[in-house]
């Protein structure tokens, strides 16, 4: 399949989006006005800039949605700023009313402390949603010239941002991104619908096979729990994360800032062969002071999985024993246990190399090890067949027979 990069669909009209929010990196400006004036040299001269994320709602006056406001830290004593912090915005209660008349504007400021004091405008930029929309892959990343707002007679600097538009249509998400789990790398690519049809293909194709691979989108998750209080709005967010962890394999995700209802579209392979074992999905609020805090987990066992067939549904998150204890919010995630036929032939080698080392003759160790293994083999040698044990138990046991340490 082509990767997303050598996709043939065509940009998406706004109107064809579903769109289910924006989200926005606020990664660093330069160049700012120096607001902080210093006795000697201009060279001393500085600022204390920190940034704000305004989603506004065009059509009704080019307002800030309420709830719809996102500050970053500040930045002491310096013109050029690196944020690196991350936002989503339009995905909670105040909704965007169209693509096409919304737009997200970014001010900076310059923090002053004091009873009476007022924190200074730095400059400002507007991004009109629609010009994300005409996008092909539906995000831009560029620098932007400051402009003046608020009572500024002169600019200086720009910001650089990174935005992104959410929407549950996946195949209207051209983004691609790179992971690595458990030592595979991964790309990301555009779904379609041919997919249905080379699930089909594969299931049939490896009927007889094993499932030696764990695919996993994560997807999105909605009316999460409210983890960080806001003292001063009423509401408050959370920053959340997930971890899926399969037979003590674990992979993480990023961590949407500031949400209940974050947009992931990520992508994870984990090695697992055992039917018996179970997918445990976990997410935490992310703290960075302190232990983060537990919002919710699901457990499922991969021998609902066996179809060799993709299943994307919703997961209704439960307390840490399992129950239903309050509502928690659910999580969408896309399964596919798949037959890898790449692992498959390395496990293969593997357990042919660990056959070889298992029939050497055993060393004696002077109390009747020798004797214990010539009954065990019939000739002095300990024999490991695959059959006898699985693969992840194999090599363990040739280290036991040849007596060395575990």
């Amino acid at each position: 399949m082509a990767s997303a990069g050598r996709s043939t669909l065509q940009p998406p009209s706004p109107a064809a989006l579903a769109l289910n929010g924006v989200e926005i990196e606020i990664v660093e400006a330069r160049e700012l006005l120096a607001m902080d004036k210093s006795k000697g040299s201009k060279v001393n001269d500085t600022s204390d800039p920190f940034a704000k994320a305004v989603l506004l709602d065009t059509p009704n006056g080019s307002v800030d949605l309420p709830g719809e406001v996102y500050t970053t830290k500040v930045w002491k004593k310096t013109l050029h700023p690196e944020f690196h912090e991350t936002f989503q915005m339009g995905t909670g209660l105040a909704k965007l009313t169209t693509l096409a008349t919304s737009s997200i504007e970014v001010r900076l400021y310059d923090e002053d402390k004091g009873m009476f004091a007022r924190n200074d405008a730095l400059g400002k930029v507007t991004i009109p949603l629609k010009a994300i929309a005409a996008n092909k892959k539906l995000e831009l990343d560029a620098w932007y010239p400051l402009e003046i707002f608020d009572k500024m007679t002169e600019v200086s600097g720009e910001v650089h941002l990174k935005l992104r538009l959410l929407t549950d249509e996946r195949k209207l998400i051209y983004k691609e991104w790179k992971e690595e789990a458990q030592g595979h790398e991964v790309k990301g690519r555009a779904r379609d619908e041919n997919e249905v049809k080379t699930d089909e293909a594969h299931a049939k194709e490896f009927a007889d096979k094993e499932c030696n691979e764990l695919h996993i989108d994560l997807v999105a998750a909605k009316e999460l729990l409210v983890m960080d209080k806001s003292m001063l709005y009423g509401k408050g967010s959370s920053d959340p994360f997930v971890t899926m962890t399969v037979h003590g394999h674990s992979s993480k995700s990023t961590v949407k800032k500031k949400t209940i209802e974050p947009n992931w579209m990520e992508h994870f392979i984990i090695p697992a062969d055992d039917e018996g074992a179970m997918l445990e999905i976990r997410v935490d609020d992310y703290d960075t002071l302190g232990a983060n805090d537990f919002m919710g987990k699901i457990d499922i066992p991969l021998a609902s999985l066996t179809d060799k067939l993709r299943h994307k549904e919703w997961h209704s998150l439960l307390d840490q024993d399992g129950t239903h204890d309050q509502e928690r919010g659910s999580v969408q995630l896309v399964l596919w246990w798949k037959h890898s036929v790449e692992i498959a032939k390395q496990h293969e080698m593997e357990l042919s190399e660990s056959e070889d080392e298992a029939e050497e003759p055993a060393a004696a160790d002077g109390d009747g090890a020798a004797a214990e293994a010539g009954a065990e083999g019939g000739d002095g040698v300990v024999k490991v067949r695959k059959a006898d044990l699985p693969f992840n138990e194999v090599l363990v046991a040739v280290v036991r027979a040849r007596r060395l340490p575990a």
